[in-house]
């Protein structure tokens, strides 16, 4: 068995003592850790739902505007010449509508907010098509606008006669680049992205660059693929630059995507501060203590030590050895019976 000084042994007690600490500490920074990141799981989840719902509201609110401006008399009187002014002046009260514009019957645009110079068909268009054929609200796909020639999608709704017959398509452009200002009031971590995606995996619309992203097809991409295949409420991916811990959630109304990407630097960065913070002041408290354990030990081992060589001198024979050891304490005790100055045994 390894015979060790008693130095050396309080040092393996500092050590012995400090090691389960500092276990206790990392635990505990790891549960801080899984503590944050479930807190931001949440969060993205609860932030993409709110722009699904923000959407389902929007296209729901478009079909408020829409279905009471198809009963206003110059749009369901067909006064082509009145329309354009009118819808001219009511397009400044709804910012995130690129246009809002009445196709005829043949599908062809008689009057918009946005003045035209060339005219402009829309019957080949499927909002079209189906508010014609089933007499009720649509929505189309993302496109870009013939009149606006920006990204948008196209919400339609029929104008009727009084005999419930359809006289007109009235229709409101979203524009998929200010889309944002919908949901522009969820509050975010910095650098969170939010995403709109249509359901043959294009950018509908972009919180960050959306001049870059929005129409960008990343249906091959392989982010997109784990949000498509996974069953997991989130998941850590990368794209746009960043790793992200991401949730998707889809809109009631539309086959849309809601995406929020939350960035991993905002919950590993103040961690990974707090780790160097703590493995420096650990380190500084381990060689205090270490250097405390060396004074003990010193202070203790020297006079054992001295005591040790003494007992040796007796035991081979010299009982008129005065042991000189001063420590007030037990050791000073020790040494004077270890004194016999009649030489007995």
């Amino acid at each position: 068995m390894p015979k060790f000084s008693i130095k050396t042994k309080l040092i393996i007690l500092v050590l012995i003592t400090a090691i389960p600490v500092s276990l206790f500490n990392f635990y505990l920074l790891y549960h801080d850790l899984k503590h944050d990141k479930s807190v931001l799981k949440q969060s993205a989840l609860h932030q993409s739902q709110m722009v699904s719902d923000e959407i389902d509201q929007a296209i729901f609110e478009s079909y408020q505007h829409l279905s009471t401006f198809a009963e206003i008399p110059v749009i369901k009187n067909t006064r082509w010449q009145e329309c354009s002014k009118f819808l001219s002046s009511l397009k400044s009260r709804y910012p995130y509508y690129e246009n809002i514009f009445v196709a005829d019957l043949n599908g062809w645009v008689r009057c918009s907010a946005v003045p035209f110079k060339k005219i402009v068909h829309a019957g080949d268009r499927s909002w079209f098509k189906e508010v014609i054929e089933k007499k009720q609200y649509a929505i189309g796909s993302v496109t870009i606008g013939r009149i606006v020639g920006k990204p948008v999608v196209v919400l339609a709704y029929p104008v009727m006669d009084h005999a419930n017959n359809v006289t007109a398509v009235i229709a409101a452009a979203l524009s998929l680049i200010n889309v944002n200002a919908i949901f522009s009031h969820i509050s975010h971590s910095p650098n969170t992205a939010i995403l709109l995606i249509d359901q043959t995996g294009r950018i509908i619309s972009s919180n960050i660059e959306p001049e870059e992203y929005v129409m960008k097809d990343i249906s091959n991409t392989n982010w997109l693929q784990e949000i498509i295949k996974e069953k997991e409420e989130t998941l850590t991916l990368q794209f746009m630059g960043e790793e992200r811990l991401t949730a998707a959630t889809k809109p009631k109304m539309v086959k849309w995507s809601s995406v929020v990407g939350i960035p991993t630097d905002i919950i590993y960065a103040p961690l990974k501060n707090y780790l160097i913070r703590s493995m420096f002041w650990s380190s500084i408290i381990l060689a205090l203590t270490l250097f405390t354990a060396i004074l003990i030990g010193r202070y203790f081992s020297k006079p054992l030590s001295t005591l040790s060589m003494e007992i040796k001198e007796v035991g081979m024979g010299d009982f008129h050895r005065l042991v000189k050891i001063k420590t007030g304490d037990e050791i000073e005790e020790l040494a004077m019976f270890s004194y016999r100055p009649n030489g007995t045994k």
